[in-house]
């Protein structure tokens, strides 16, 4: 899983063919984050949340 706050078009299609679910507009330090995933569920995302080269 990709804890991201911001996740392009190339990226998403990689990391997606790759079996890798994503989670985006995540915000704070890498230890909020996981704290918010552990603390309920968190809604995948189906694609891109930005631009490419954003």
């Amino acid at each position: 899983m990709l804890l991201t706050g911001y996740c392009g078009p190339n990226a998403f299609k990689t990391v997606d063919a790759a079996g890798i679910k994503v989670v985006n507009d995540v915000s704070g330090t890498v230890r909020e984050a996981v704290e918010k995933f552990k603390a309920g569920p968190v809604e995948y995302s189906t694609g891109a949340n930005v631009e490419g080269h954003w």
